[in-house]
C-alpha cells in the first residue's frame, strides 16, 4: 500500500497526466510496429469523481482482441488513486488488472456507440475486487485511429460506488 499524505492533488494530477500521455505514446509506438488490425489499443483518463467519502482519480489503459467488428476482450490496467475527502492530502494509489469487453453497435459509422464492462481486483497496494461498466461514443479521426467519451459506474468492494466521465484515444 503507498501512501500519499506527501503529495498534493495537483502532484497526482500531473502524475496521472503524464502516464496518460507516456502511454499513448506507447500505444502509437506499439501501432507503428505492429500491422495485425486484430488487436485494439486504448488508453484513457477521467475526471475526479465522488463517493460518499473518497475523491477518485483513475486512468485506464487497455489491450483489446477483436473477435469481430463488433465485440473485443482483453485485459486492461486502471491506476488509480483514492482520496479521502477529509484529508486532501492523503490517499492510496492502487492499480487493478481487469478483464475488460466492449461491444460496438456500429462499426462502420463515423460515431460508434459501444458498452463496455470490465471486472477484475488489486492485490498489490489496495486490495480487493473492482468492476466497472460503461457507455460511450467512439468518433473515427483517423484511420484506425478514433476519440472516444465514456460515462461509466465504477464500484470497489460492491461497496463504495462512483460516477466518472473518461475521455480518450484507441488504435
Amino acid at each position: 500500500m503507498i501512501k500519499l499524505s506527501t503529495f498534493s492533488k495537483k502532484s497526482i494530477s500531473i502524475l496521472v497526466a503524464l502516464l496518460f500521455l507516456g502511454s499513448s505514446s506507447f500505444v502509437q509506438a506499439q501501432e507503428s510496429t505492429q500491422k495485425s488490425k486484430s488487436f485494439e489499443w486504448e488508453a484513457s483518463i477521467s475526471q475526479m469523481s465522488k463517493t460518499n467519502l473518497l475523491e477518485v482519480l483513475a486512468c485506464d489503459l487497455a489491450v483489446r482482441y477483436k473477435f469481430s467488428d463488433h465485440f473485443s476482450a482483453g485485459i486492461a490496467i486502471t491506476p488509480s488513486c483514492m482520496m479521502a475527502l477529509d484529508q486532501p492530502f492523503g490517499g492510496y494509489f492502487y492499480a487493478p488488472i481487469m478483464a475488460s469487453f466492449r461491444y460496438d453497435f456500429a462499426t462502420q459509422k463515423v460515431a460508434s456507440p459501444y458498452f463496455i464492462l470490465d471486472a477484475g481486483g488489486s492485490f498489490i497496494g489496495l486490495e480487493g475486487l473492482q468492476g466497472r461498466f460503461g457507455v460511450g461514443v467512439s468518433i473515427n479521426a483517423f484511420d484506425n485511429c478514433s476519440l472516444f467519451t465514456e460515462l461509466g459506474i465504477s464500484t470497489l468492494h460492491l461497496e463504495t460506488a462512483w460516477v466518472p466521465i473518461s475521455v480518450g484515444i484507441r488504435f
